[in-house]
Parts: structure tokens; C-alpha cells; sequence
């Protein structure tokens, strides 16, 4: 169902209305953004794409944005987690 979110440039089947799928339907051709595709992670393509392709762009993040501040988060606190057992592996040590 939302395939063209994670490839644009190969998707058959979509969820999409008609200026969103004529929108869908002219991207594959942009030379520029298939480069930039292949170069950066999803969501900040999606977000390159909101001038030439707003109604993509804006349900593309819309969709992925989520998943962003999950995995944002996640990482602070594997990283508080990480700090937080060198501090007590030292305090033992010391001890």
C-alpha cells in the first residue's frame, strides 16, 4: 500500500488520488531526484521533494514522520542507558 513511499521509482499499486498519482507518475523522470534517492535516507528525500511534489511530500513525511521520532528517542535513551552503565562500571571500580 505504500510502496511509492519506500520507492517512488518502482511502484505499481498506491493509495493515491489523481493529482497525488499525476504527481507519482512525473517524479520517476526527475533525474536529479533519483540520484538524490539513492544518496539519502528516506524521510530527508521526501522533504527535498516538497517543492517540485508537495501532495507527495507532505503524505510521505506525514507517513514517515513517526517513525523518525520513535527511532529518535529510542536512541536517546539507548544512549543515557550506555552512559548511565560507564558511570557504574567506573563508581565500581573505584570503590
Amino acid at each position: 500500500m505504500f510502496d511509492w513511499i519506500r520507492n517512488p521509482f518502482e511502484c505499481l499499486l498506491t493509495d493515491l488520488n489523481g493529482r497525488e498519482q499525476e504527481e507519482l507518475a512525473e517524479l520517476p523522470s526527475d533525474r536529479t531526484l533519483r540520484l538524490q534517492f539513492n544518496t539519502k535516507p528516506l524521510l530527508s528525500f521526501w522533504i527535498a521533494c516538497s517543492q517540485v511534489y508537495p501532495l507527495l511530500s507532505e503524505k510521505a513525511v506525514n507517513l514517515l514522520l513517526p517513525f523518525a521520532t520513535t527511532y529518535l528517542c529510542e536512541s536517546a535513551f539507548s544512549a543515557v542507558t550506555a552512559i548511565k552503565t560507564k558511570i557504574q562500571i567506573k563508581n565500581k571500580h573505584q570503590g
